[in-house]
């Protein structure tokens, strides 16, 4: 079950966001304030975030940075009430963003959440499979330096011995 964090300090939208993403399957926190999202965020893995950018104590585009710094892979979806032109300039950087505005409906920022839980399990399948072929190729290379040693223990080494030595890391 996708866990999403939800930070906005209108009580009314968090009830509603949270029955519709909790309708939608997902696992909601939510907070009020920028010091209390970023404990809950800290204390607890998050899927993706729902960021009111205008709230008590510190913005939303400011809690977002400091976020980052600890979770690059982070997904979130800016809320908001008004278009400002400022805050768009200040996040248009980051990739992992989306910016929506309240006004635009509950089906709308559900569809941006669920991009961006799309993207991160993408990200995350693709870190996956570098991995395991990074573990395929390793495991390559210690079956060709096997051979080569082999090969060159039976009295048969190949003709571009110190090449492929050199090639397979080996130095004798």
């Amino acid at each position: 079950m996708p866990r999403l964090l939800i930070a906005d300090d209108n009580e009314a939208i968090t009830e509603i966001l949270t029955a519709f993403a909790e309708n939608e399957g997902y696992e909601t926190v939510v907070a009020a304030d920028g010091e209390e999202t970023l404990q809950k965020f800290f204390a607890q893995d998050f899927d993706a975030l729902l960021l009111d950018v205008m709230m008590p104590g510190m913005d939303g585009i400011t809690l977002f940075e400091k976020m980052k710094e600890n979770w690059p892979r982070c997904k979130t979806v800016f809320l908001t009430g008004y278009r400002n032109f400022d805050d768009l300039y200040r996040i248009v950087s980051h990739r992992d963003v989306k910016y929506i505005l309240k006004t635009e409906g509950d089906q709308t920022i559900m569809a941006a959440v669920r991009q961006s839980l799309d993207e991160l399990e993408k990200e995350l399948e693709d870190t996956r499979r570098q991995a395991d072929e990074a573990r395929y190729m390793e495991k390559a290379r210690l079956w060709m330096r096997r051979d080569l040693m082999g090969q060159i223990f039976a009295g048969n080494p190949p003709r571009d011995v110190q090449s492929r030595l050199k090639q397979l890391g080996i130095e004798l």
